[in-house]
């Protein structure tokens, strides 16, 4: 293709068309094979011709030479040779129209095709041409000759030849077809009976792949409108595909309604979705992006990574969310400390083992409530400490008490994240999350009740420490009944609205003369029942409020203790 082009290159320069040259502008040079085996050049001016008046020269119309050419009975089709290279490029011009090779930068020394002048000033010339030939049209550099009767024809065709030889211009001989009943012309099959479209233009529309993408859609809408009077009804029978050229956002958008960004973030791209909520309460997905992460973004933290993927969806967007109202949804919800209710985010982990007791069980299966802190413990057998075991304790003894919760945390051991396991979560729309490798501070709540349960165990225990699951209900409820320093309340008042009576509440509410919670008929104990309802709702609330709170506190404690490393110019870190 390269030696190709160079003979073409050559031969322009050989015969003045073109020139070496210097000029600060450079087009793209495109080159188009030919049926013959030879190659056309052109050039893509595309800027350039952002930059330059179009001549308000008009095209002539298709139609309406075909229209003319009604009572022709016999045609002569001529091809102008290199029509585009004989109009002289003015001199101040000559610059713009340079265009670079691998190897060098040329410059046009005569019109070129491409630029969005030459077609302008081309139809004034061919137009002077024929001026005054009734007989004869033209269409840019593709002319047709035709009449009534031969003799005719032929002056035509002689006054013609004149005018060529009185412009300069030239015919390819091997293109032209002299004297014909029926020719093709600008796609189109002229004879004096119909014009009808090139059979072999239908054959390429007819034999199109499906289009897959906007510029291929527009090719083909393209050629079906060019044979559009030949076609009945095309107007309706493609408004379907003319509707997917439509820009989809402006037809769907409901400004009454806020968008909506969903983020998503890993540490080898950002990715994004602009969605929009529909009336029929379904999700209408607008866009989608992604980018891939920088090299120094691969190193940011989880937190800052997913900040990041935010910001940068907030910018690529910006045209769409600019003075608009609109919502983010992340994906960062693996590290939510606090729960939205009692019982829906559980953690999960087993206490080390025991001693062995007289009922065989050496392993304590804890679980936690991240929203109201409180504790459950199960005593486990060495036989049960595995993935069945773990499954059996959560589904008939966890869940019969206190529900299905919709997050549970643990770490990445196989007793969580066995098969079975993940399937039993997966029936329960259970979303599972683990803690990261060797960071159980991930699971802090449940690592904490431990070492306090550990602690109240060991002061109850005998000496030899195997009666441990004998006391472990009484440590559990004593748990639970204890005021939590985050939230001020203690687990059971939050859980289940009271704190249970034990033994020694008799000695502070003795039963003779009536405790002041019991009811004296039915009306009076739904009235109290509902009046801990509402006392329970504002203890959830107040408990969120403290939660809320001590994570800020916590997170200020460790900010003013945490060091930031200090780099030094060419140091390591």
């Amino acid at each position: 293709m390269q030696k190709k082009v160079d003979a073409v290159l050559d031969q322009y320069l050989v015969a003045g068309l073109i020139q070496h040259s210097t000029s600060p502008w450079a087009s793209l040079l495109v080159v188009i094979p030919k049926r013959d085996g030879s190659v056309r050049i052109t050039v893509n001016y595309k800027r350039l011709n952002a930059l330059v008046d179009l001549d308000g020269q008009p095209l002539p119309r298709v139609d309406g030479i075909l229209d003319s050419l009604y009572n022709g009975q016999v045609f002569c089709i001529f091809d102008l040779s290199s029509a585009f290279h004989r109009i002289v490029c003015d001199e101040d011009t000559v610059p713009l129209t340079a265009f670079r090779t691998p190897t060098q930068l040329f410059e046009w020394l005569w019109t070129r095709q491409g630029a969005n002048a030459s077609s302008p000033w081309f139809v004034k010339v061919i137009n002077r041409v024929v001026h005054g030939l009734e007989r004869v049209l033209a269409f840019l550099d593709d002319v047709i000759c035709f009449d009534e009767e031969p003799l005719g024809h032929v002056l035509n065709i002689i006054e013609f030849f004149k005018r060529l030889r009185q412009y300069n211009l030239k015919l390819s001989p091997g293109k032209a077809r002299v004297g014909a009943t029926h020719a093709i012309f600008l796609g189109h099959t002229i004879s004096p009976a119909a014009v009808s479209p090139d059979g072999v233009k239908v054959r390429v529309v007819t034999h199109m792949p499906p289009p897959k993408n906007v510029k291929q859609l527009r090719k083909l809408l393209g050629e079906l409108s060019y044979y559009r009077k030949f076609l009945k009804n095309l107007a309706t029978k493609v408004r379907p595909l003319n509707s997917l050229l439509n820009k989809a956002f402006p037809s769907i958008e409901d400004k009454s309604r806020p968008l909506r960004l969903c983020s998503d973030t890993c540490i080898d791209d950002f990715g994004a979705s602009l969605e929009q909520e529909q009336l029929d309460g379904s999700v209408r997905p607008i866009v989608y992006i992604c980018s891939a992460t920088l090299p120094a973004e691969r190193t940011w933290t989880v937190l800052d990574l997913e900040a990041g993927g935010i910001v940068w969806a907030i910018k690529r967007l910006r045209g769409y969310l600019w003075s608009t109202k609109f919502i983010i949804y992340p994906d960062h919800k693996s590290l939510e400390s606090i729960a939205k209710g009692p019982g829906t985010v559980v953690g999960v982990d087993f206490f080390r083992p025991l001693p062995v007791t007289a009922k065989g069980n050496s392993y304590i299966s804890l679980f936690t409530d991240r929203f109201g802190r409180r504790a459950d413990m199960f005593a486990v057998t060495a036989a049960e400490f595995t993935a069945r075991g773990t499954a059996h304790i959560f589904v008939n003894q966890y869940m019969t008490k206190w529900g299905c919760p919709t997050t549970l945390l643990s770490d990445n051991g196989l007793h969580f994240c066995s098969k079975l396991s993940m399937a039993i979560y997966e029936v329960m729309k259970i979303k599972k999350v683990t803690t990261s490798s060797y960071h159980p501070q991930t699971n802090g709540g449940t690592e904490r009740v431990n070492h306090t349960m550990a602690q109240m165990l060991a002061v109850v225990v005998n000496e030899q420490q195997n009666d441990w699951d004998i006391h472990l209900p009484h440590v559990e409820l004593t748990y639970n009944n204890s005021v939590n320093q985050s939230t001020g309340l203690a687990p059971n008042e939050i859980h289940i609205e009271r704190i249970p009576r034990l033994p020694l509440s008799v000695f502070d509410h003795p039963m003779v003369g009536g405790h002041q919670s019991l009811a004296r008929d039915q009306l009076e104990y739904c009235n109290l029942a509902v009046d801990r309802q509402r006392r329970a709702y504002e203890v959830r609330e107040y408990n969120a409020l403290k939660i809320s709170r001590v994570e800020r506190h916590n997170s200020s404690l460790l900010d003013a203790i945490h060091k930031l490393p200090q780099f030094t110019v060419g140091g390591c870190a």
